[in-house]
């Protein structure tokens, strides 16, 4: 056989092998095509069938919470009701005991530490002061803060701004406006010093503490016990007048007022012995919360 016959068979036998090769790729791929279109839907079918599964769980899930939600709701009203202070109308009954109550919506104890903590607190911070004393004057501060509703931090920070609890100091001279009556129909200015733990005026205060019973002379202030409720009372008497302007709440108005209202060269109130007091404050927290632990 020579090479033209072989030639003559070959070229036959590739064009049946590549024309049978061509029509079985193309079966193949409507095979594959049909097997995968088939399993789609399958799985299509499943999803539909775990939709309306899921979708009827809801359904009975969501009635569910909504019958247990109208006792539940009534519950959790009650404690924003409860965790929040009352609007009331404000008229001339009402209008008293919603001041009241904003008065002391700062000191409800909030921020609360023990006397435990600002006796270490004390320690760590006055070290002229013995510790009796300083337990002497922490068991005053929180007497008084009792009697008064104030929160004692108020108090020991009053004290740790104007003293750091040197009981015995005179503060520096300052010209103030004071009272010459009981009734305060007159007054003049003078040049006098406070006293003691809450650098209390005497001669402002001379009338009020003195019908108050907390203080008869001027000396008496030198006394921690005495200087600690004068505090209390000046803190108290100013927290129960109107908001300052510029003020967001009773306590912030009533410390401004205890250093004396100074005034910006823009008009508003000066704000620098509040931000005194509530960096005290947050001193205090903060020990409480990283130190009085160890």
């Amino acid at each position: 056989m020579n090479d033209q016959e072989n030639k003559s068979i070959l070229k036959p036998a590739l064009i049946t092998l590549f024309i049978v090769l061509f029509f079985g790729a193309i079966i193949f791929n409507f095979l594959f095509i049909e097997y995968n279109s088939k399993r789609v839907s399958s799985l299509r079918k499943k999803i539909d069938e775990l939709n309306i599964t899921n979708s009827v769980a809801s359904t009975n899930a969501s009635q569910s919470i909504s019958s247990s939600s109208s006792s539940s709701s009534i519950a959790d009203i009650n404690l924003q009701v409860n965790s929040v202070p009352v609007i009331v109308e404000k008229d001339s009954d009402s209008e008293t005991e919603a001041d009241e109550q904003e008065t002391n919506e700062f000191d409800r104890y909030i921020l609360t530490v023990s006397k435990k903590t600002l006796i270490k607190h004390a320690i760590m911070h006055y070290k002229d002061i013995s510790l009796e004393k300083k337990k002497e004057i922490l068991n005053e501060i929180f007497k008084v803060a009792k009697e008064y509703d104030i929160n004692p931090i108020i108090i020991y920070s009053i004290i740790d701004v104007e003293s750091d609890m040197r009981f015995w100091i005179k503060h520096p001279p300052v010209r103030v406006k004071v009272p010459l009556d009981a009734n305060k129909t007159k007054f003049k200015t003078i040049k006098t010093q406070a006293i003691g733990l809450g650098g209390v005026i005497w001669e402002i205060w001379k009338y009020d503490l003195q019908r108050e019973e907390i203080a008869q002379v001027k000396s008496d202030l030198y006394d921690p016990k005495i200087n600690i409720r004068a505090i209390a009372y000046i803190y108290d008497t100013y927290r129960k007048l109107p908001l300052l302007k510029g003020t967001d709440s009773k306590a912030q108005s009533a410390l401004l007022r205890y250093y004396g209202i100074m005034m910006n060269k823009d008009g508003k109130v000066n704000q620098s012995y509040y931000q005194k007091i509530s960096k005290s404050i947050f001193s205090i927290i903060q020990y409480s919360l990283f130190q009085s632990q160890e």
